[in-house]
C-alpha cells in the first residue's frame, strides 16, 4: 500500500528542516512572543475582571503564554525552557497563520490583518483563525479536538468563498491532514512544531499556485505541499477508511516504531524524485 510511505514523506520533510537542536529556542518563538502579555495583570482591567481580546493577535498570544507558563512544572524535568511542553502547537500554529497572512479578512472589505492596516487584528471572517487546527494532539484530549475539528469545517465552510481556490482546497486538506498527524499522536514541542511549520505555505496561495511547480516556495515546500492535496484525496476517494486504517495500525505496538524508521529512510535517501520516494 502506496499510501503509509506517501503520508509518512509529508512528516518527513517537515522534519528534515532542521533536525539539529536549535542553539537559541527563543529564535524558535512565533511571532511578538516577547511583547506579548505574560501574565493575567498585563492585560486591562474592567470591573474587576481581566479583559482579553482573542481578536488582537498578541492579545490571543499571550493567553497561550500564560498557558504554557502555568504548565511549566509539568515539563521542567524533561528539558530546559519548557521546550518539551506539548501545548507549544497552540501560539507556534497561530503565528504561523499570522505571519503567513492568514489570519487578515479575507474579503479585503476592512484592513484588518493588514500591515497597511490594523496588522494585529484578527479578523472575524477568518476561516483559519477560526479552525485553529492545529491544538495539542495530547491523547486524552484528540477525541474531544476532532470533533472540534468537524464541527468548525461545517459552520465555517461558507468562508471559503472568499479565498482562492489553491487556498480553500489547501485549507480543506489540511484540515484532514490533521488527523493522520494525530494518528501517530505528533508531540507538540517547540523545536518539533517549529520544524514541522517550515515546510508549510508562508504565504496565502494564489490563482495559478500548483504544487510541486510553486516559483517562489522551495522544493520541499512544493512536495509536502503535494504530497499534503494527495493524502486528502485519497482519504476522500476511500471514504476516511485510509484513516481508519492508518488509526488501527498505530494501535498495534511497535508501529510507531516502523514509521519512524519509514522516516529515516525518506531522509537518507534524500532523492528530489517524489514518486521514486513512494513507490520504493
Amino acid at each position: 500500500m502506496a499510501f503509509l510511505p506517501l503520508w509518512v514523506f509529508v512528516l518527513a520533510g517537515c522534519f528534515s528542516v532542521s533536525l539539529a537542536e536549535a542553539s537559541n529556542l527563543s529564535d524558535l518563538y512565533p511571532p511578538l512572543w516577547e511583547e506579548s502579555p505574560s501574565q493575567f495583570s498585563d492585560y486591562r482591567v474592567e470591573n474587576g475582571k481581566h479583559i482579553i481580546n482573542p481578536w488582537v493577535y498578541p492579545e490571543r498570544i499571550g493567553a497561550y503564554r500564560i498557558l504554557l507558563n502555568k504548565t511549566a512544572s509539568y515539563f521542567e524535568k524533561f528539558a530546559p525552557e519548557n521546550e518539551l511542553n506539548l501545548l507549544w502547537g497552540l501560539p507556534l500554529q497561530h503565528g504561523w497563520q499570522y505571519s503567513s497572512g492568514r489570519l487578515a479578512d479575507p474579503s479585503q472589505s476592512t484592513d484588518c490583518g493588514y500591515e497597511s492596516g490594523d496588522h494585529l487584528c484578527i479578523s472575524v471572517d477568518s476561516w483559519w483563525a477560526a479552525s485553529s487546527s492545529f491544538e495539542d494532539l495530547l491523547e486524552y484530549l484528540w477525541a474531544a479536538h476532532t470533533a472540534t475539528l468537524e464541527n468548525t469545517y461545517k459552520s465555517f465552510e461558507d468562508r471559503f468563498k472568499y479565498y482562492s481556490k489553491p487556498e480553500a482546497n489547501f485549507g480543506r486538506s489540511w484540515l484532514v491532514n490533521v488527523k493522520y498527524i494525530a494518528a501517530i499522536e505528533f508531540p507538540t514541542t517547540l523545536i518539533r512544531t517549529h520544524d514541522f511549520q517550515k515546510v508549510l505555505p508562508q504565504r496565502m496561495l494564489v490563482d495559478g499556485d500548483t504544487a510541486p511547480f510553486i516559483s517562489d516556495f522551495t522544493e520541499l515546500q512544493n512536495m509536502v505541499l503535494l504530497g499534503i492535496k494527495l493524502i486528502y484525496e485519497v482519504d476522500k476517494y476511500t471514504g476516511s477508511l485510509s484513516l481508519t486504517i492508518m488509526e488501527t495500525l498505530m494501535r498495534t505496538p511497535g508501529a510507531k516504531m516502523v514509521v519512524l524508521k519509514l522516516m529515516d529512510k525518506i531522509l537518507e535517501k534524500a532523492t528530489p524524485n517524489f514518486l521514486e520516494i513512494i513507490t520504493n
